[in-house]
């Protein structure tokens, strides 16, 4: 699927130029029009669930938060069936929202798990800054004394 090609490619190179952000990726919702899902189910070939497969495999692989619209049924108010009007506009801000918060909840109750690299080296630099210091402080009783 091209698509998934260009979304991963997507995200490598932001990755790349901002190593250090956190990224979001959001599936697709469902557009409405007066009041019936109006999405087609087939786009460019494509089923509509494979996109939001893509993005779903995409974010897991490129280890970024996903914020899952389709899963989480929001539907937004459209003008043709796809984009959005205002309030669809507003609708899709609020499944934003509610699907960051709920990431947020998850990454904030994992506990990190330290390796033991993590606490090992700073435990050495901080043994090697106590020898550096007691090697001054004999140093400069030799030549002072």
């Amino acid at each position: 699927m091209d698509f998934q090609i260009a979304y991963e490619r997507m995200l490598w190179t932001m990755k790349g130029r901002y190593p250090k952000a956190q990224l979001y990726c959001a599936t697709i919702g469902c557009g409405v029009l007066n009041g019936q899902n109006m999405f087609p189910e087939y786009l460019n070939g494509n089923a509509f669930e494979d996109y939001n497969q893509a993005i779903r495999t995409a974010a897991q692989k490129y280890r970024c938060h996903l914020v899952d619209l389709a899963a989480m049924g929001v539907a937004y108010d459209s003008v043709d069936g796809i984009h959005p009007n205002a309030r669809g506009m507003q609708q899709l801000a609020e499944g934003w929202i509610r699907g960051i918060e709920e990431e947020k909840k998850k990454t904030t109750h994992r506990k990190k798990k330290r390796s033991w690299t993590q606490w090992l080296i700073p435990v050495l630099l901080g043994i090697e800054a106590v020898i550096v210091m007691v090697l001054i402080v004999l140093i400069l009783k030799v030549f002072i004394l």
